[in-house]
């Protein structure tokens, strides 16, 4: 007779939780470490959820910790009796020697509790994948939003000497006296690449403008520069627009073909063969379309990765931020927050896969209400403050028409600020916009970078 499984055990350590709480009424300057690992949700029971709940209420209020206020915060939340009493709270660091690495516990505590979730979004999954109606499609988001949940543990590698450092380098010194020719990937546009040097591996570059400034445009006229003329592959993730509708856009940018005439059927002989022909060249080319609305995360983590096997990307392309899905296990409490680390997480997977990430997102208002100069400025970011911590290189687009459109001369005029850059200048670079095919062009009298092609073709 087979022997009968034991039932699994619910993740927790409710001796460790306790262990902490002493810990911080022993010493309460670890308060700050202890709150950038756990929330409250994480504590496996709700005695000791209430316990850290009240705890954060006096570290937010500026109040020292100690056990009679915390007494006296628990008495105010109606939850003293709860926890058992001022006895309770006194048993907590009753005999507890003063602990140095809270911290490291409290990642205990935290992994027990994403093992916990997960276990129960486990369970969820295996239901619905037993119903008669089961839905591939929700049981495969059910279980990205898992690893989506799990992939918060980071294993990172800690501290290095420098000398190790330098071993691990796939080159050697050469990453960074040749990292220009072997691991840029240039934009096609000469004044950008003159102050970028060209997206760098791992890099995440913000694209800010207001709406109909031409975002969409300008990644899309990247994407098909260094898919088309270096062959390298390109994964675009639409979140806006369909595959089809950007593929009619970037065909008309190359056949230079007007996109309202070709949506109205208004194009002659030599424009259709000039857009077929564009077309067949973009089918040649290795760019990778993604349109799935609200795509995570974690979705375009795994999709990746299956690229990686194949065709790894050498740039990849988020149009745009604010259209991303949040994580199914958000625990924040507005959308600014949820944006940040949307951001944060892009930048993470631009240096897990070494690949530039050029990632469009929206400006607020204050651009057209702000009296004087309406050029972008980094504070235009919506949702910003996270957004531009995160960003290595943000970009605005700025066409000075929009405001001012009764001036002849400013139109085609387009203006590309380098407002931000980690490891370069700030600056202004200066484009030419075609209307009709709404593409950006380099101005006749801009040259490219010396010896740019040069060393490019080196690092191939």
């Amino acid at each position: 007779m087979a022997k009968k499984q034991a039932e699994p055990q619910l993740p927790q350590s409710p001796e460790v939780e306790r262990s902490i709480l002493g810990g911080l009424l022993i010493d309460p300057s670890a308060m700050e470490a202890v709150m950038t690992v756990l929330e409250p949700s994480d504590f496996s029971s709700e005695t000791n959820r209430r316990i850290f709940e009240a705890m954060i209420r006096l570290h937010e209020a500026r109040v020292p910790l100690d056990h009679l206020r915390l007494a006296e915060e628990l008495n105010r939340s109606g939850h003293l009796q709860l926890v058992g009493g001022y006895g309770g709270l006194v048993a907590l660091d009753e005999g507890l020697p003063r602990m140095t690495n809270l911290e490291s516990w409290a990642k205990v505590v935290r992994q027990k509790s994403l093992l916990r979730r997960s276990m129960f979004n486990f369970q969820n999954l295996i239901e619905q994948c037993g119903r008669p109606d089961a839905d591939i499609a929700k049981v495969q988001k059910g279980a990205l939003a898992v690893a989506d949940l799990l992939s918060e543990t980071s294993n990172g590698t800690g501290l290095l000497p420098v000398e190790t450092i330098l071993q691990e380098l796939p080159n050697g010194l050469e990453t960074f006296t040749d990292s220009a020719s072997k691991s840029m990937v240039p934009s096609g546009f000469h004044s950008v690449d003159r102050l970028t040097g060209g997206f760098q591996p791992g890099d995440l570059i913000l694209i800010g403008a207001r709406p109909a400034a031409g975002k969409t445009s300008f990644v899309l006229n990247i994407a098909q520069h260094v898919a088309m003329n270096y062959s390298y592959p390109v994964a675009i993730f639409s979140l806006e627009m369909s595959r089809e509708s950007l593929l009619a856009r970037m065909a008309c940018s190359i056949s230079k073909v007007n996109q309202h005439s070709l949506r109205t059927g208004a194009v002659g002989e030599e424009e259709r063969k000039r857009f077929v022909y564009a077309m067949n060249r973009l089918a040649l080319a290795p760019i990778y379309i993604d349109d799935t609305p609200n795509c995570s995360l974690t979705e375009m983590r795994v999709k990746l990765s299956r690229m990686l096997r194949s065709s790894p990307p050498r740039l990849v392309v988020v149009d745009y931020l604010q259209l991303m899905a949040g994580s199914s296990h958000a625990r924040y409490e507005n959308q600014q927050v949820e944006v940040n680390r949307i951001a944060n997480g892009l930048k993470t997977m631009a240096k897990e896969l070494a690949v530039p990430v050029l990632a469009c997102s929206q400006l607020s208002r204050a651009p057209e209400l702000r009296k004087g100069d309406p050029r972008p400025k980094l504070s235009d970011l919506r949702d910003s403050g996270g957004l531009e911590q995160a960003a290595d290189v943000v970009l605005f687009i700025f066409r000075e028409e929009m405001y001012k459109q009764s001036r002849e001369d400013l139109r085609g005029v387009a203006e590309i600020i380098v407002a931000k850059q980690r490891n370069g200048p700030t600056g202004t670079a200066k484009l030419l916009f075609l209307h009709g095919s709404t593409q950006f062009v380099n101005r006749v009298d801009d040259e490219p970078p010396p010896d740019w092609s040069k060393q490019h073709e080196e690092g191939n």
